[in-house]
């Protein structure tokens, strides 16, 4: 099966963001109270993502690299993973019994794990093309 280079470009910049937002996790937790300004840059930073998907969206790259099943099955497994996680952190955190700080750490590395292999992935994707 093929996909335009851009796409997989886009979606690594975006393993990424997934990367960045899993650290979020925790140091949202860790930082909250002591760093009042750490949501604006966290904020900038999304806006610079945004900005950088936008333009590889709209270069002329139309190379084609042939990607497996097996990768396609895997990338799609591991976007399912991270909002199934993401989604939970959010849900339970709101749930008082839960020590929120262990929540933080398990949900954090499990997100970071997940990015980190969608990175992974790509990067063989592109090297590959």
């Amino acid at each position: 099966m093929g996909i335009y280079r851009k796409n997989v470009k886009m979606q690594m910049v975006l393993f990424i963001a997934f990367l960045i937002l899993g650290i979020n996790v925790f140091l949202q937790y860790a930082l909250s109270e002591v760093a009042p300004w750490y949501r604006y840059v966290m904020l900038g930073v999304s806006i610079i993502f945004i900005v950088i998907i936008i333009l590889i969206y709209k270069s002329e790259d139309q190379k084609i690299i042939e990607i497996s099943q097996k990768d396609f099955k895997n990338i799609r497994l591991l976007l399912y993973a991270y909002f199934f996680v993401y989604v939970a952190d959010i849900v339970m955190t709101g749930i008082a019994a839960i020590n929120q700080q262990i929540l933080s750490i398990v949900a954090a590395l499990v997100l970071v794990v997940i990015a980190g292999n969608g990175f992974i992935i790509h990067a063989k994707l592109l090297n590959k093309g």
